[in-house]
């Protein structure tokens, strides 16, 4: 593919600082390794920012596979450039591929899950390459001609998708490779000689990488790092509000959430909280595709607040940035402004609005605003449903809201607020007409709290139930209350 192999060089030449480009350049293993150089560079000093403004669900869910695999490939590439600079090319192509992505409006939905085939399919051979010796390998030249024809595919497959997203002019040379089903076959291609070099090996060599590789992209998936990495760049590219009108709404719902969320609720002690991360009633919650409700009930001075801010904080609420927005609110009795559903469900709305990555969520609030003016902070029956026409606008994903404390909520508001949780998870129409709005709520086991939700817990696929001073956790969170104590002695020597 001689005019592809020119325009992808020519875009590579872009990212150097090579004044004339040869048609062979793609060749040369210098060009190539200044290239990755280069992108490298880019990487350590995050300039491949990207935005997922205006991007469908499915978009923005593979963009961010595709960023966490960039985050993570960063060692491979800085142990390939000299050895292998091809081969670092193609663990590279993704830091050229995010910038072109943010800017067009091409972005095909087939071509997405091909690159995210191909990520798979390298770290599956990474981790080969990893578990395996030189002399417990298979034959090298069979194998070896194989994998070599299989990253020169790869390549070619990035090159086809970067002039398919560069300019104009090259984007018309490469058309004919738009649609979706030529996406699928230029894939399948890729997927054809990964197996054949699958073949190439001994059969438990094959399951133990297989094993490896499936365990490397769950932990990809996972990171604690890299989803804050994530997060961070989509903070950076969050709208700007201009509009009147929006800026009024925005006004009204202002809270200082973040201060309320700190002020008297201290960071969890190292060690802590642990049982209840790795809690199955928590994860089922967590990576449920369907609206749910988690309750957990806890004893005062037992640092259910402590838990909901590292629940917050280390962003342990999804495993997504892209396709998850996490929402929250602390009560606090004593403070006007932290006793009522309608102040919750404010805040709420503002971080949903502020978070929101296509910027066009704000506009289902302003019926609700011309209705309700300024008193709209102040009617929670309105904020609600603007909160659950939110939540079923098809550019939004899933909607996760925490809410610490309605114990401490004024009673006739805390009651509001669990009618509107039991008119919604206890409705089956309503239940079955929103999928993705998660409630957690923390609050002390009152029979006030307890008791109005009985026949909803009862429903096991709408809502879950974690007593903290359940039997099963008591050896846990005693060891978490040492912690705690022998933390604080520690700090008190000084």
């Amino acid at each position: 593919q001689p005019d592809l192999a020119s325009d992808y060089t020519t875009h590579l030449a872009d990212l150097s600082t090579d004044a004339t480009v040869e048609p062979n350049d793609l060749a040369s293993v210098d060009f190539v390794a200044r290239i990755v150089e280069r992108l490298l560079a880019s990487r350590e000093e995050k300039q491949w920012k990207f935005s997922l403004q205006r991007r469908s669900i499915n978009v923005r869910r593979q963009i961010e596979k595709l960023a966490k695999f960039l985050v993570w490939s960063d060692g491979v590439v800085k142990k390939a450039i000299s050895a292998q600079p091809h081969a670092a090319l193609a663990w590279s192509a993704v830091s050229i591929l995010l910038p072109l992505m943010t800017v067009s409006t091409d972005l095909n939905d087939a071509m997405l899950e091909g690159l995210e085939s191909i990520n798979r399919i390298q770290v599956f051979w990474k981790m080969y390459e990893d578990s395996t010796s030189a002399n417990t390998q298979p034959e090298a030249n069979a194998l070896l001609d194989l994998v070599v024809m299989l990253y020169s595919q790869i390549v070619e497959y990035h090159a086809r998708v970067v002039c398919h997203l560069s300019n104009a002019q090259m984007r018309r040379a490469w058309d004919d490779v738009g649609g979706g089903n030529a996406w699928k076959s230029e894939a399948e291609k890729v997927e054809k000689i990964h197996q054949s070099c699958r073949e190439c090996l001994d059969q438990a060599q094959g399951e133990e990488a297989q094993k490896s590789a499936d365990g490397q992209l769950h932990e990809i998936q996972q990171s604690r790092e890299i989803l804050q990495n994530i997060y961070e760049i989509l903070n950076e590219t969050r709208r700007q509000y201009d509009d009147k009108t929006e800026r009024e709404i925005l006004e009204q719902l202002f809270a200082d959430h973040e201060t309320y969320k700190n002020s008297l609720n201290p960071r969890r002690v190292g060690g802590t909280c642990e049982w209840f991360f790795q809690d199955e009633r928590f994860i089922d919650w967590r990576d449920s595709d369907s609206s749910r409700l988690l309750l957990i009930l806890a004893g005062p001075g037992s640092g259910k607040s402590v838990l909901s801010r590292a629940l917050v904080d280390e962003r342990r609420l999804s495993t997504s940035s892209a396709t998850s927005t996490v929402c929250y609110f602390f009560f606090k009795d004593g403070d006007k402004e932290r006793t009522t559903c309608a102040s919750a469900l404010a805040a709420l709305l503002h971080q949903l609005f502020t978070q929101d990555p296509t910027g066009g969520l704000i506009d289902r609030a302003k019926s609700a605003y011309q209705q309700a003016g300024k008193n709209l902070s102040k009617a929670p029956g309105l904020l609600w449903k603007v909160l659950l026409d939110c939540t079923e606008a098809p550019e939004v994903g899933e909607v996760i809201c925490l809410v610490d404390a309605p114990d401490e909520c004024q009673e006739q508001e805390r009651r509001i607020l669990i009618d509107l949780l039991k008119g919604f998870y206890g409705d089956e129409t309503c239940f079955a007409a929103i999928s993705n709005l998660k409630f957690l709520v923390t609050s002390r086991p009152y029979d006030k709290i307890e008791y109005p939700f009985r026949a909803l817990l009862a429903l096991e696929h709408h809502s879950a139930y974690i007593p903290f001073h359940g039997s099963d956790k008591i050896d846990a969170i005693s060891r978490e209350i040492d912690l705690v104590i022998n933390q604080k002695m520690r700090m008190s020597k000084f």
